[in-house]
């Protein structure tokens, strides 16, 4: 018997950031032509991928398939700027803030260490007054306290090109000091969705079932005399 998991998650990354180019979505928002172009569409493209993959399973003459979606997205109702600190040291020594360590994450996001408290409350009360003169809107709407460090998220949510930010005397032009790195079009959805071929269908989960519980469709399908099954 031969059994294969196989993972993808390129396609959500494609739908995080070009979801709104699908010919699957309606909404009548869409990406900023330097973006993409309006012609392209990965989302199908990615589909037609999968096509691909998945016809090499279906030239088994003996196999039954199980597919399954953890979560699925959403387009979003308005496109999202995602912007990231060029360098994340150089920006905090400029707002002198004194910090033992910074550790850039994923995409917007960084965590920052302190040795006291006293330097942690005056990080967060900087952080949390640097705004865009223009709008208003702060640069960093996200800070969380996690007792000798702070995770932040550089949350300002549109194009920011040309624009100036600061508090009291300090100011920068975002230009400088940041990067662009996505749009947002799609967002997490609870709702999965699961597929599976004519010799599995007794033992699948019920609607409305977790997602978890697909490990019990495959372990009775096997304890059934399926042994032979690819």
């Amino acid at each position: 018997a031969v059994f294969h998991t196989v993972f993808f998650n390129s396609l959500a990354h494609i739908q995080h950031h070009y979801f709104l180019n699908s010919r699957a979505v309606t909404e009548k928002i869409s990406n900023p032509s330097w973006y993409i172009k309006e012609s392209d569409d990965p989302l199908l493209e990615g589909l037609n991928e999968f096509d691909e993959i998945l016809s090499d399973y279906l030239n088994y003459d003996n196999y039954e398939i199980l597919l399954a979606t953890g979560l699925t997205q959403k387009p979003v109702k308005k496109a999202t700027f995602y912007w990231r600190l060029k360098n994340h040291r150089d920006f905090l020594d400029k707002l002198s803030i004194k910090y033992s360590d910074v550790k850039p994450r994923m995409t917007r996001d960084f965590l920052i260490e302190f040795n006291n408290e006293e330097n942690l409350k005056d990080a967060i009360n900087k952080l949390d007054s640097i705004y865009e003169y223009e709008s208003g809107i702060k640069l960093f709407n996200e800070i969380d306290n996690r007792g000798s460090s702070l995770f932040v998220v550089l949350t300002y949510p549109t194009d920011l090109t040309d624009k100036i930010f600061g508090f009291s005397d300090f100011s920068f032009n975002a230009n400088e000091t940041v990067s662009f790195v996505a749009i947002k079009n799609g967002e997490h959805s609870p709702k999965g969705y699961a597929f599976c071929s004519n010799g599995i269908k007794d033992y699948m989960i019920k609607d409305g079932d977790h997602v978890s519980k697909l490990f019990f469709t495959l372990k009775n399908f096997f304890l059934n005399d399926n042994a032979d099954a690819v």
